[in-house]
Parts: C-alpha cells; structure tokens; sequence
C-alpha cells in the first residue's frame, strides 16, 4: 500500500492505493474530476484511480 499526499485545488488530499505503482514516481500534474484522480505522467501516460482508492480531505 502507498499512501500519497498531495495539493489538488488548494486543500490537501490523501491519496490511498492498494497497488504498486512504480510510475508516481514521476508524476507531474494531478487533476480530480468526478471523485477520481489522475496523475499525469513525463511519460505521456496517465493514470486513474477510481475503485480501488479513497480521496479524503484532509484539511
């Protein structure tokens, strides 16, 4: 399990997934739209977590 946290529209989220994913390590923009997040990565991929994560606001 990898615990994220990040800045998406001036509050502060905490990202959870259930997989491993080697790619976040370069991850360069983050847009939440509809309860899902994807992360924008250097190599033209994007990644969408929807079921199996959980966006809480922790601010």
């Amino acid at each position: 399990m990898i615990d994220i946290v990040t800045q998406l529209e001036g509050k502060t989220w905490m990202l959870t997934t259930y997989s491993y994913l080697e790619m976040l390590t370069a991850a360069t923009r983050y847009e939440l739209e509809g309860g899902a997040l994807s992360i924008f990565t250097d190599f033209n991929s994007v990644l969408t977590f929807e079921h199996q994560t959980e966006l809480r606001d922790e601010t």
